[in-house]
């Protein structure tokens, strides 16, 4: 009987002990919850990336992600309505991802203009660079649109059978072959011929440097050009001088010499910037960080 006291005496007290003791969680084992960072664009919601919480910049994002980014660190802002385009546009592809679409579009409108009986020159958009087999795109996106829209327009304005228009495209056709190799520079033109094609000569020529690598020369026109108020290529000019020095930059063969040349460039970005105008600060916002991508 006593032994049975005692074993319930015993059960009690450790029951009691147990109940009273403040109740602990085990330690571990934790799992990791997973993180997911996008390496190529910014966080969902787009939205709030375009109205300035850029959070952290990766190097990998896009142009677009990166010239918004640029603008917002620069102090700058988007409007609203900016801001829902930019949204719709990160949304989208990014546009320098085709670059098929662009030169047909060039090649239809210039078809247009000369029929189906023109032979149309072999176009190549990338460029050899260096003895190996590295390749980089030389004619950008850019370039056809800027030539698709001026033929339009010089057509529209003098006709499709006006002899100057005629001799644009062919100096046209010239600035293109360097796309891919060679270093064909059109002539200048004389005062005998007419005002706005020797101003658009003047951009074609510095042009056709700037796609076959010569770049000091490039940059020198541009600059001549983006200081006459009487050129239509002025505004575009002051871009194209940052474009130059970052392609320079981009494939220069060292180490040292590419840091000194993005030196270079965004001294020269600052300076737009320093000269307080809205279209300063948009040729920087369209330049954008400077980068090896040229």
């Amino acid at each position: 009987m006593r032994s049975l006291h005692q074993t319930l005496a015993i059960t009690l007290a450790a029951l009691l002990l147990l109940n009273s003791t403040t109740s602990v969680r085990a330690c571990g084992p934790y799992f990791t919850e997973p993180i997911f960072v996008f390496e190529n664009s910014p966080d969902l919601p787009f939205q709030e990336f375009t109205n300035g919480k850029i959070g952290i910049v990766l190097p990998t994002f896009g142009r677009k992600t990166l010239v918004i980014a640029y603008r917002y660190l620069n102090r700058g802002s988007f409007t609203s309505d900016k801001q829902t385009e930019l949204t719709a546009a990160l949304k989208g592809k990014a546009p320098e991802d085709d670059g098929t679409a662009v030169v047909k579009a060039w090649v239809k409108v210039r078809k247009e203009v000369l029929g189906d009986d023109q032979k149309l020159p072999e176009i190549y958009t990338e460029r050899q660079h260096g003895q190996g087999y590295d390749f980089f795109p030389n004619c950008t996106k850019n370039a056809f649109e800027v030539a698709t829209e001026t033929l339009k327009d010089r057509v529209t304005r003098y006709g499709a059978e006006d002899k100057n228009v005629r001799t644009w495209l062919a100096t046209q056709d010239t600035v293109f072959q360097n796309c891919s190799r060679g270093a064909q520079v059109p002539n200048e033109l004389g005062a005998e011929s007419a005002a706005w094609l020797r101003m658009d000569r003047e951009y074609q020529i510095a042009a056709a440097h700037f796609y076959s690598l010569n770049f000091d020369e490039a940059r020198a026109r541009f600059e001549k050009i983006a200081a006459d108020a009487d050129s239509p290529w002025q505004e575009v000019a002051a871009y194209l001088v940052a474009r130059t020095l970052v392609r320079q930059a981009s494939l220069a063969g060292t180490e040292e010499l590419q840091r000194a040349g993005y030196e270079r460039a965004e001294t020269y970005l600052q300076t737009l910037l320093g000269a307080g105008d809205d279209k300063s600060r948009e040729v920087v916002a369209e330049v954008g960080p400077i980068d090896a991508r040229g």
